[in-house]
């Protein structure tokens, strides 16, 4: 329905997907982070992947990728363009649904659509990761 923006008809994450000023400080800090842990075994799991645009970026640093989305269009329309035998994505509901295995954890941009108490749901789940990256940000006036 395109309430994030993108044109009318085609599936959109929002602003923060689609700039590269907000993406690639993020894509290095992923980087910098496994690189400074010396991670052997990279299986990322990406709660709230929409597009797939940033996780997409990610793949160089996992050895397996499961992103996670609520919305199953979406799911479906990622899996005919970008599914491997690196890349799985689900239809799951990260409030309800238990979540996959995995080591490291990104939630970005997702905890603003949920309640508290959703929120509180979904933190008490990541206990199963060895490290969890959450993130948010304020849109500026230009997005």
């Amino acid at each position: 329905m395109n309430k994030w923006g993108g044109v009318k008809g085609e599936f959109s994450s929002g602003s923060g997907t689609e700039q590269n000023s907000i993406i690639k400080p993020y894509v290095k800090m992923i980087s910098d982070v496994i690189s400074y842990q010396k991670f052997e075994v990279t299986s990322f799991v990406d709660l709230g992947c929409g597009y797939f645009k940033v996780g997409s970026k990610s793949l160089p640093f996992c050895s397996s990728y499961i992103g996670i989305d609520i919305v199953k269009p979406l799911i479906l329309h990622n899996e005919k363009t970008f599914i491997n035998e690196k890349v799985n994505l689900q239809h799951l509901n990260i409030i309800e649904d238990e979540l996959p295995e995995g080591n490291i954890c990104f939630i970005r941009q997702v905890f603003q659509h949920l309640s508290n108490e959703q929120i509180i749901k979904v933190l008490a789940k990541l206990k199963k990761y060895n490290s969890i990256f959450i993130t948010e940000h304020y849109p500026s006036e230009s997005t």
